[in-house]
């Protein structure tokens, strides 16, 4: 991103798309997730299969797929997802 770019973001003026793409990209690479409330995080999962007939299924099959991505890296899936789980049990 430019300097210039960043200024007039900063500025109130209305950025170009891809200074915003790059904005976005940026704000999710570095709170991602996580920065979420675990009832917000719920909440947008669900909305994303939100047309299945029990939505929470459909959320535990991503939180799947967001372990196994982290897992075949050889990382520990974020605890975002760990929290999320816990919050599909309560319901």
């Amino acid at each position: 991103m430019s300097p210039s770019g960043l200024q007039k973001f900063l500025d109130g003026t209305r950025p170009y798309g891809k200074t915003k793409e790059r904005l976005r990209f940026w704000y999710f690479r570095q709170a991602g997730f996580s920065s979420y409330a675990v009832e917000d995080a719920a909440y947008i999962l669900r909305r994303l299969v939100g047309t299945l007939p029990t939505p929470d299924y459909g959320v535990a099959g991503v939180l799947d797929a967001v372990d196994t991505a982290y897992q075949r890296q050889g990382m520990r899936a974020p605890e975002w997802v760990r929290l999320v789980r816990h919050e599909l049990g309560k319901v």
